[in-house]
Parts: structure tokens; C-alpha cells; sequence
């Protein structure tokens, strides 16, 4: 098939669709103790967003942030709790929020640990 030569050239310089990725690309998840019961997390991570659930019986709020895909570093929140700050690494994740626990006067640290899924 011949093509003019004015459209050969269009098709040279058509533009190819780049997709954007980090390291941290993919599914995170695992379990933590905030105020004496257990919670589990699952992430998913796409082009350095985050977006996910926190999950304990009976609710569950939903996290969100973006990554610095040179550093790691991540700045989020979760929806009801507050900002949610921490670092992803190429095997884990390590993040911490505060909590209002019931009978505490102060908000407590939590600490969350994510795992990549395979």
C-alpha cells in the first residue's frame, strides 16, 4: 500500500502513549494493632498515587497520597484519622498516623507495615 508523502510523515512523528510507573507500582496490604484491636490496610499504588482502605470491624476509611518515586517519602491522609506519612522501600512499606483511642486523653501513634503482594 503507498501512502502520500504528506501522511508518511504524519505517521513518523505520531506520538506513542509513555506509561508512567514507579518502583512502588502494584498492591500493598497488612494487618497492625490500633487501640488493642486489629485493622488491616490494603493499597494499591499507580504511577506514585495511593489510594486504598483501612479496614476494622465494622468501618473502614479510605487512604490516599502520592509517593516521591525518587525518595519514597509519602504524604497522605486517612479519611476520619488525619495525615498518614511514611516511606516505601522496594520490599515494605513504613508508616505512622495518630489516633483518638477511646478511654485515652491523647491521640496514640500508629505504626503501619505494608508488604508488597506478589
Amino acid at each position: 500500500m503507498r501512502f502520500p508523502g504528506w501522511m508518511t510523515g504524519l505517521l513518523l512523528v505520531a506520538p506513542v502513549a509513555a506509561v508512567a510507573t514507579t518502583p512502588f507500582d502494584g498492591k500493598w496490604q497488612g494487618k497492625f494493632v490500633v487501640c488493642g484491636g486489629v485493622r488491616s490496610m490494603a493499597i494499591t499504588v499507580e504511577d506514585g498515587r495511593v489510594s486504598g482502605l483501612e479496614e476494622w470491624p465494622g468501618a473502614k476509611s479510605a487512604v490516599a497520597g502520592k509517593i516521591a518515586p525518587a525518595t519514597g517519602a509519602f504524604e497522605g491522609n486517612i479519611f476520619g484519622q488525619g495525615e498518614f506519612n511514611g516511606k516505601f522501600a522496594i520490599d515494605s512499606f513504613a508508616g505512622s498516623y495518630l489516633v483518638k483511642c477511646p478511654k485515652k486523653t491523647q491521640p496514640a501513634p500508629v505504626t503501619v507495615i505494608l508488604k508488597p503482594q506478589k
